[in-house]
């Protein structure tokens, strides 16, 4: 009795992030997205987009920055996605993703649903968080923008999708009381956690202009690492200080890739944004670097084989990113019926059927493949 074989191809994109914090702009540079709304009447998120892409764009080498503007009344981000990048709709295609979603005209709303155009949307098909989850899952790295207490409408699903992907949660007590309420001015303490505070531009002794920022005190904040500016607000308890941004790196999310989540806006616009304002936002960019993109196949050969018979299966794989491949980790499950005996590679790691593989560096825009030995042991084989 013979078995044939069916052709197990596939094609996947990966987003892997670099072992260890980069130092210095990345180069090459990186692709990023950024998504904002023009739905405020005020014109403010706008405005914010625009000083963030500006910081972003005056990067040496300049990362290549695609926008996506959610309308007026459209909710989530699906369908907008879908008409600028088309089919398959996800965010593989980017190393960072930018969330500056913001309507300034929606403080002090009554919360009713995910029902305006700067809300991350959890229900439904094709929903925000679902996306974020998946886009993180292929290590890409994730910036959300948020505000003080007074914008719960957007920051109530943002502390749920934080808690949906990071390896302690906040704290639910503190989540809503440590939000700021007051001007402070001039603010300052940035972290040096993963080396942000001069991994690129130097703000360890810079302040930013803010004007009621939000924050969260550092104590309730889970597995995040404060990287923002530290303040002490109007909700300010005896649990630690206050501050306003959060990083999300290796082993900090119960998914891959990083995530910063910031909760100040004014800082970043006129008249209060200035050159160390736009330099957190580059050393932001930093932080999040390391973006290796592959492509890998499957192929079996032969076709056709019986109990006993010994073939192989090659998984291929493409450097499809600008930056060499290093020490990514490589997968399969092998099917009961088989039995591994050896591979190009020298050998595997496996835990039962799953056997894995350290990919040897290859430049970018380079290929190789790791060609697996195997015998046909029964014929229990899907």
């Amino acid at each position: 009795m013979q078995i044939r074989w069916k052709i197990l191809l596939w094609a996947l994109v990966g987003l892997v992030p670099s072992a260890a914090w980069a130092v210095g702009p990345p180069n090459p540079a990186e692709s990023i997205l950024v998504i904002y709304t023009d739905a405020d009447i005020s014109g403010y998120s706008v405005t914010l987009k625009n000083a963030f892409v500006a910081a972003l764009g005056a990067v040496v080498p300049a990362p290549t920055i695609t926008q996506l503007d959610i309308p007026t009344g459209h909710v989530g981000i699906y369908n907008d996605l879908h008409a600028l990048a088309g089919s398959p709709t996800d965010l593989s295609q980017w190393c960072q993703v930018w969330d500056l979603r913001f309507r300034s005209d929606k403080d002090n709303i009554a919360y009713t649903g995910p029902n305006q155009e700067d809300v991350i949307t959890f229900a439904g098909a094709n929903n925000d968080t679902l996306l974020f989850t998946n886009y993180l899952d292929q290590n890409g790295h994730l910036f959300l923008e948020g505000e003080h207490h007074d914008f719960y409408i957007r920051d109530l699903n943002l502390f749920a999708l934080i808690n949906a992907v990071a390896a302690t949660p906040l704290n639910g007590a503190q989540i809503y009381a440590d939000y700021n309420a007051m001007n402070p001015g001039a603010i300052g303490g940035f972290s040096a956690y993963g080396g942000f505070n001069v991994n690129w531009n130097n703000i360890s002794a810079g302040t930013i202009n803010a004007s009621f920022p939000g924050g969260l005190e550092v104590n309730y904040a889970g597995s995040g690492h404060a990287i923002g500016a530290n303040f002490a607000g109007a909700y300010y308890s005896a649990g630690g200080s206050c501050n306003t941004a959060y990083a999300w790196g290796t082993g900090d999310l119960n998914t891959n890739g990083r995530m910063v989540v910031n909760f100040e806006t004014n800082a970043f616009v006129a008249p209060n944004a200035n050159a160390t304002s736009n330099e957190w936002i580059q050393n932001v960019y930093q932080l999040l670097s390391g973006c290796y993109k592959y492509s890998l196949t499957k192929t079996f050969s032969p076709t056709n084989l019986c109990v006993g018979d010994s073939g192989t299966f090659a998984l291929c794989y493409s450097n499809t990113g600008s930056t060499a491949l290093t020490n990514v980790p490589l997968w399969d499950t092998l099917p009961a019926c088989l039995t591994y005996n050896s591979d190009s590679q020298g050998g595997a790691t496996h835990v039962g059927q799953v056997y894995s593989w350290s990919l040897p560096s290859i430049a970018a825009g380079a290929s190789a493949c790791i060609t697996v030995n195997f015998t046909v042991a029964n014929f229990l084989c899907p």
